[in-house]
């Protein structure tokens, strides 16, 4: 096989059945030409004049903006609901500026970004939901752009399709204000340590996810997902295992209190699977759900998200006591503005005087 440059892209030449084909490969990538032109004339020898004519007419314009999801479905690495999220927030744009997924894929400009903008601003009754809207826009927009992150623009472009989507990717949004978190005020917290005595009696699971979310700051996935094997001396070793990964593909260590270690290690007795007992569905869901309800009738009802405020509460406690990095670290995050954001409770209360 031969190859030429005509118009900075490659062409590729081969012989069938004694006849010189000729293929524009549409790529200055050698190595991805080669790929093509293999492809293209091994349909060729086959005869297979269908696919060979899809490979001949192949080009961005030519994909529509489902097909286009059906591709990042099949070619993203990331986790499977990140990848459902990121399909459902592009779809959701789509929807709202009346774009259909039949569209093509230079359809996505800027312009769409900006008009789900105005739509969810122009809904706002009053500046806290205008401030509202905007944090949701900034972040349905970022996650959507997900489907155009430069790596996989360069998987679709092995796949044929160079695709420009830069109109849509740097538009910009507004952020919206952010909330720090505020840790719950009215002795909260110790009430509901008192009141843990006796769910640790009623619903011993319930109150075996209360402790690794109060005390050792667990992501309620990691929580359902923790083994008995995790547990060390005084310490949960939280990391990827089997076929549960952490958020960040990252482990770390969290230690417990000597009092709080025995529980959990009186609690869990035998078991040497989960720390949690009972099949996958009494693990992931029914015993959180218990936990909320319990959680709503201590009055932990300024957010629907109880078991993770729990894990805010560790965060805030742990900045307070060995500062911010320390925080961070216990708590997993990759970057330690999100700790600052929504773990750490400042609380600055200064008097100036004279």
């Amino acid at each position: 096989m031969t190859y030429i440059i005509r118009k900075n892209n490659y062409t590729a030449i081969e012989s069938i059945n004694g006849k010189r084909v000729w293929f524009a490969t549409k790529t200055p990538n050698k190595r991805l030409a080669e790929k093509r032109a293999k492809t293209y004339f091994q349909a060729l020898r086959e005869e297979n004049l269908a696919a060979a004519e899809k490979l001949m007419n192949r080009n961005p314009s030519s994909i529509t903006i489902g097909d286009l999801l059906d591709l990042y479905e099949k070619l993203a690495t990331v986790k499977a609901d990140t990848r459902t999220k990121n399909i459902a927030k592009l779809k959701l744009i789509l929807k709202e500026t009346e774009t259909p997924l039949t569209s093509q894929v230079n359809a996505l400009t800027g312009r769409i970004i900006s008009r789900f903008e105005r739509q969810r601003h122009k809904a706002a009754t009053d500046v806290p939901s205008l401030h509202t809207a905007k944090r949701t826009v900034a972040a349905t927009v970022r996650q959507a752009r997900s489907v155009f992150a430069k790596r996989m623009l360069q998987l679709y472009a092995d796949e044929g399709f160079n695709i420009d989507v830069s109109d849509f990717t740097s538009r910009s949004v507004e952020q919206g204000p952010s909330i720090r978190y505020k840790a719950p005020k009215d002795g909260l917290a110790a009430k509901t340590l008192a009141a843990s005595k006796k769910l640790r009696e009623d619903d011993p699971e319930a109150y075996k996810a209360f402790i690794c979310e109060y005390f050792a700051g667990m992501r309620k996935n990691e929580v359902a997902h923790a083994k008995v094997s995790w547990l060390g001396d005084h310490s949960i070793h939280i990391q990827p295992d089997g076929d549960f990964d952490t958020k960040n593909s990252y482990d770390r260590e969290v230690y417990l209190a000597p009092d709080i270690w025995a529980t959990l290690m009186e609690l869990v007795g035998d078991q040497t699977d989960y720390i949690l007992k009972g099949t996958k569905t009494e693990r992931t869901d029914k015993v959180f759900r218990r936990l909320n309800a319990w959680l709503t009738d201590q009055g932990w009802t300024h957010t629907n998200k109880r078991g993770h405020e729990l894990r805010k509460v560790y965060g805030s406690t742990v900045s307070k006591i060995a500062g911010i990095q320390a925080a961070q670290q216990l708590l997993g995050h990759m970057d330690i503005k999100t700790t600052d954001r929504f773990y750490s409770d400042i609380q600055a209360k200064v008097v100036v005087n004279e």
